[in-house]
């Protein structure tokens, strides 16, 4: 994630490009205005597994906290910039049209929610093993307890949790090990 702080128009990503050390490129550069996910993920993928492997954690907090604005002018790739070399995606930014941004949603069970639905349908179509990242709610409270506006803070955390929910029937949840490999990966 990139690091936000507000701003008196709303929030900013700081600077992730560490002062220019890499060139941060929108994805639209390879994947034009087309925002499939299907399409994204094949053109990632070949570039880097890796990166691949990035771009579908992205998906996944969007879907999980109802993101509809991952459009591709809103995530992206560090670049080496002698060589043009892809490093990995940049940080995952802009994501203020998430969850209650535009009022707390009807159906708070996400039974039928087409975020799910489609992140699900991505996989049928890719046929790669996916393991979620491990949630708990008192990761949801320690998140919640540094928002500085008034919020539903139990429709919040119940919003994210059916959702996460919802994918644990189709995904696998990462082990602990698996967790703190990636951690030593990083």
């Amino acid at each position: 994630m990139a690091h936000c702080e507000l701003w008196e128009k709303g929030i900013k990503s700081l600077d992730f490009t560490n002062g220019a050390k890499v060139n941060y490129e929108p994805a639209r550069s390879l994947v034009g205005e087309d925002i499939n996910y299907l399409i994204n993920y094949n053109k990632i993928k070949n570039l880097s597994p890796y990166m691949a492997k990035e771009y579908l954690d992205i998906l996944l907090l969007d879907t999980v906290c109802f993101n509809m604005d991952r459009h591709t002018e809103n995530y992206g790739f560090l670049r080496d910039p002698y060589t043009g070399d892809f490093i990995s995606m940049a940080p995952n930014f802009d994501n203020n049209i998430a969850l209650i941004s535009r009022g707390y949603p009807s159906d708070k069970t996400r039974k039928n929610d087409l975020f799910i639905r489609d992140f699900i349908e991505l996989f049928e179509q890719i046929g790669v093993d996916y393991y979620l990242p491990v949630l708990r709610e008192e990761m949801i409270e320690t998140a919640l307890s540094k928002v500085s506006v008034e919020v539903d803070a139990d429709y919040i955390k119940q919003f994210i949790i059916n959702g996460y929910t919802q994918l644990t029937n189709h995904f696998p949840i990462r082990s602990l090990d698996q967790e703190e490999e990636m951690d030593m990966e990083c």
